[in-house]
């Protein structure tokens, strides 16, 4: 599992659709320069590069946000539904992409974008008055399979935010089998119905 601690802007990431995984060393000096509690929640994008098996619709990818403060007086859990976001994805993004890949860019509804600034906006009055806490982020999915799975599944993620000039990698063909079996989940995908 990847930790980024600042504060109370510390950021938990967990990528992929089960499990928890390192980010690479580039990744972590770039995303050093992110601050959850000021980047514009409108511009964040996540990327996802899944293998064609799988079916990604609107609505199948989500992000939890957990807030909490270390005198446990705010701790706010929100699920976030992501939009499949138009947007061409970027030459970093494409780059990624196997012949048997899609590319799935995604963005906050607009309401979780409003409900995203209202946590910022606590998590400024707590760093005002002194108070320190994590602001915890990961995502996951309710995609299916189009059949059944029989080899591995590998997915990369990528993020781009306020401060980030170009998407920067979180997950780099991570085998989302191994990833379900190391956290003690079933490492089957379901099937999705016809």
């Amino acid at each position: 599992m990847s930790r980024l601690r600042n504060g109370f802007l510390s950021v938990v990431t967990l990528f992929g659709l089960v499990g928890c995984t390192s980010v690479p060393f580039t990744s972590i000096v770039k995303l050093s320069s992110v601050n959850m509690g000021s980047t514009l929640p409108e511009g964040i994008r996540v990327a996802f590069v899944t293998p064609q098996i799988l079916r990604v619709e609107q609505g199948d990818l989500f992000m939890n946000v957990h807030l909490k403060s270390s005198d446990g007086a705010t701790d706010v859990q929100k699920k976030l539904d992501l939009l499949i976001d138009d947007t061409a994805p970027p030459s970093s993004v494409l780059a990624a992409k196997g012949i048997d890949d899609d590319i799935h860019i995604l963005k906050l509804r607009p309401e979780d974008v409003t409900l995203f600034k209202g946590l910022q906006k606590s998590v400024k009055e707590s760093q005002q008055i002194g108070k320190k806490g994590s602001l915890d982020i990961n995502f996951g999915s309710n995609a299916c399979a189009k059949r059944e799975v029989t080899g591995p599944l590998y997915l990369s993620a990528f993020i781009k935010t306020s401060e980030l000039s170009d998407y920067t990698l979180l997950l780099s063909k991570a085998n989302l089998t191994e990833l379900a079996k190391e956290a003690g989940e079933n490492p089957k995908v379901k099937i999705c119905a016809k």
